[in-house]
């Protein structure tokens, strides 16, 4: 629910109208759909050896360089807002998975 709501934070902020109809090709569904997964994928260099710091600098650029490549590949432009908007939407979702893993570890603890 609370991506929902940042969602909606980021479209009233840029202006995005979703009332443009287009049509979506299968071939650009598929490579966001890999590329999203891949970004999912990224999750693991949290769980390795790596200072959380280091592992978090290598998420953002592996993010960074799929997000990149799903754009290029659906031939969709990337500008500085885009960028923006990357940084801040990845930023907000950094934000409240912190939060909320705080506050499942302060739970947890009370409860042990």
């Amino acid at each position: 629910m609370q991506l929902v709501i940042i969602g909606f934070v980021l479209k009233f902020i840029f202006h995005i109208d979703t009332l443009w109809l287009t049509v979506v090709s299968i071939n650009s569904v598929f490579i966001v759909f890999i590329c999203s997964g891949l970004i999912g994928e990224l999750s693991f260099l949290f769980k390795t050896d790596l200072s959380y710091l280091l592992a978090f600098i290598f998420h953002l650029i592996g993010t960074l360089a799929l997000f990149s490549i799903m754009m290029f590949l659906n031939n969709w432009l990337i500008n500085w807002q885009i960028l923006f908007i990357f940084i801040l939407a990845y930023a907000m979702i950094w934000l409240v998975i912190r939060l909320t893993q705080g506050r499942d570890i302060r739970r947890i603890n009370q409860e042990a």
